[in-house]
């Protein structure tokens, strides 16, 4: 069986999420992160998973991605249906699930080069 190091050519990837922290080959923080194109974006650090809005949602869609997928943090929350059907309706698929999970799946559809964001809650 022939074994190849898998090299990411993305900017930025997750090395590991823990409660309350998410460690980024750049750097390790908590709180919340907006990932898109492979890139870290800045976003309202006041933010939370309880306060997510459409508004917020049409930010962080701006770039027309297939999916997104939202870490509601340590353990999975239910994603508001309202929230869910409007960006259905523009013919973008929302994933709501646990932060450690939300990781994996990010990494694995960026590897993937589908086109994700993710907004991860520590």
């Amino acid at each position: 069986m022939l074994l190849q190091k898998e090299v990411s050519d993305e900017a930025v990837h997750i090395k590991s999420y823990s409660k309350g922290k998410i460690i980024l080959n750049i750097g390790e923080y908590s709180g919340c992160i907006f990932l898109t194109k492979n890139q870290l974006q800045k976003i309202n650090s006041d933010l939370s998973f309880k306060t997510l809005t459409i508004e917020i949602l049409d930010k962080i869609s701006v770039n027309q991605p297939e999916i997104i997928v939202i870490g509601t943090g340590s353990s999975h929350k239910i994603m508001d249906l309202v929230l869910i059907k409007h960006l259905n309706d523009q013919g973008i698929a929302l994933e709501a699930m646990a932060s450690r999970q939300a990781c994996h799946t990010y990494e694995v559809l960026a590897h993937d080069r589908r086109k994700v964001n993710a907004l991860i809650f520590a």
